[in-house]
């Protein structure tokens, strides 16, 4: 048997079985599990700047959310979509650049893998789980991510997602000081009508 590693507190073989995720929609009691796999995101890449502190509250401000979770139960990654809205930054711009654009949008974020699950592809499940929900509801995602986060951005470009500008994102720091960093906003790739 292979190793083991520590996924969100619980040791688990370090076998292919670890990356072989089922996706589902996520569920109050998953909350913990998310917070503690977003925290080792943070430790590891420093994602999410903002929210970490009380992740379960950063985490239950989306509307649809699902989680991936290997064959022990450890929820591995976590991906969500929420109404559009102006105070996101990646929504604000695509009005702005597409004010005559009919088709509605919605936002994905909330977008992370546990650092010791990543490699496998749970990622790509969980964008594809809310690319299929959001065509189903007729809707074209948008999001934004951050210049700290280069592998994320080259994974957007290489599934074809539409960059489709730079704008500033601002937060509030720990000590209430005023933070900005770029974010490079992308759009869900076009899927043509089937005729």
């Amino acid at each position: 048997m292979a190793d083991p590693i520590s996924l969100a507190g619980t040791a688990v073989a370090s076998t292919p079985e670890v990356n072989m995720s089922k996706i589902r929609l996520r569920e109050e009691a998953d909350l913990p599990g998310c917070a503690r796999a977003l925290e080792a995101v943070y430790a590891k890449n420093g994602y999410p700047v903002y929210g970490v502190g009380n992740a379960i509250g950063f985490l239950q401000t989306d509307d649809t959310a699902w989680v991936a979770e290997d064959a022990n139960g450890n929820i591995t990654g976590h991906i969500a979509l929420s109404k559009a809205d102006p105070s996101d930054v990646s929504a604000a711009l695509w009005w702005e650049l597409h004010p005559q654009e009919e088709q509605p949008i919605a936002v994905l974020g909330r977008l992370f893998v546990h650092p010791e699950a990543r490699g496998g592809g749970i990622a790509n499940k969980l964008m594809q789980t809310a690319l299929d929900e959001a065509r189903r509801r007729g809707q074209r995602l948008v999001m934004f991510a951050l210049a700290n986060v280069p592998d994320a951005i080259r994974m957007y470009h290489r599934l074809g997602w539409e960059h489709f500008g730079t704008t500033v994102f601002r937060w509030k720091g720990d000590a209430g000081e005023e933070l900005e960093m770029d974010a490079q906003c992308f759009a869900s790739p076009v899927i043509a009508d089937k005729k």
